[in-house]
């Protein structure tokens, strides 16, 4: 007995549904599944019409009509104080405080928190108090290249060199820092203003309207206002810089390192 192909019809976030017409419900489990990364959430049967509604499995969100990975997979090294992780709305409990891996899309930390992870590139990241660091969905990694961006607070990355070539992009609301294997920070003030300062290594700053980017080396800083406009590159005095980082970490305001 025959059967209508499956059609694939994309829904609702991370949700499928896929129509097959057919008389025999046995014919459909053998022959018809739910996509790549998805399973079976729940079906009905209407007049021999039975629809699959097809759910995304953890870690993947419907996109262009099949499941892409979407939360960002990285290791806990350290962590303290007040850290909530998101999947979408959803927060997620974790057993421990150290663990190999996690999935999550979103990272916040509260007035007295800061976490440490290592993505699966290899880079180490910090993400200090009062911040906010998220993974891109499949959509924005593939228009925009960036992995990760931090719409408020601080993050410091790094990355031995000997671990491979970086391809690190993290956004912020008005621009975009690609990474070449490097130590560097990036803060994302109140006013929407960013603030790039770079230890070690090189970084491309860049805007969100196709304008071309300003390679920062090691000793050099940047600002992006909130329009979105670059400043020129400034020297870094180097031992402030590293020094307001530590100061930052034990959860105070930082001093400003940029100077002309």
């Amino acid at each position: 007995m025959s059967h209508a192909k499956s059609n694939f019809i994309f829904s609702l976030p991370a949700l499928f549904v896929i129509a097959v017409v057919t008389l025999h419900p046995a014919i459909l489990q053998a022959e018809d599944s739910c996509p790549k990364h998805a399973h079976n959430d729940h079906q009905e049967e209407t007049d021999g019409t039975i629809t699959l509604h097809c759910k995304c499995d953890d870690g993947y969100k419907s996109s262009g009509g099949e499941c892409k990975a979407w939360y960002g997979t990285f290791e806990i090294l350290d962590i303290k104080g007040d850290v909530t992780f998101y999947r979408g709305a959803k927060k997620i409990a974790i057993s421990a405080k150290i663990q190999t891996s996690i999935t999550a899309d979103r990272i916040v930390t509260g007035k007295n928190g800061q976490i440490l992870i290592r993505l699966q590139d290899g880079h180490k990241l910090v993400v200090v108090s009062n911040s906010e660091f998220e993974f891109s969905d499949p959509d924005l990694i593939e228009k925009e290249s960036s992995i990760a961006r931090v719409t408020r607070g601080a993050i410091r990355a790094w990355k031995n060199a000997l671990e491979g070539k970086s391809n690190l992009r993290i956004r912020t609301p008005t621009g975009a820092v690609s990474v070449r294997g490097t130590d560097f920070t990036l803060e994302v003030l109140p006013s929407g203003e960013a603030l790039v300062q770079v230890f070690d290594g090189e970084v491309e700053v860049s805007d969100l309207k196709g304008h071309p980017g300003v390679l920062l080396k090691k000793g050099e800083g940047i600002r992006i206002l909130a329009d979105g406009v670059l400043t020129n590159p400034l020297a870094l005095n180097l031992t402030v810089a590293q020094s307001d980082w530590q100061v930052r970490l034990d959860g105070q305001a930082a001093a400003a390192a940029i100077v002309s």
